[in-house]
């Protein structure tokens, strides 16, 4: 993974750390007890190697009480942000808007 910038939004598995679990002083394994999966994958997630998919952001909405999208959403800035830092300035350089003048 490339260093981001300070102002990169932080991969939302240690945002459940540091926001969610550490305040309630929940341990990692035992909210993978609660959301039905495995400690393995909680540590994976928590540890920034494993992103949110849907099915977790259901779980985690359930668990929090919160609108699931909240963790989609981070998921996707996350993932928007990382491939901007990678992939940003060739992508740029390769992709065009079209010309204003221009009639398609």
């Amino acid at each position: 993974m490339n260093a981001r910038s300070p102002s990169a939004p932080a991969h939302p598995g240690v945002t459940l750390m540091d926001q969610y679990l550490r305040p309630r002083a929940l341990p990692p394994r035992a909210l993978a007890r609660a959301l039905h999966i495995s400690s393995s994958r909680m540590h994976r997630l928590i540890h920034g190697e494993l992103g949110i998919t849907a099915d977790l952001a259901v779980r985690l909405g359930l668990y929090f009480e919160e609108d699931p999208m909240i963790w989609m959403h981070r998921q996707a800035e996350f993932d928007v942000a990382e491939l901007l830092s990678r992939d940003g300035k060739r992508l740029a350089g390769m992709i065009r808007p079209p010309d204003a003048n221009q009639n398609d």
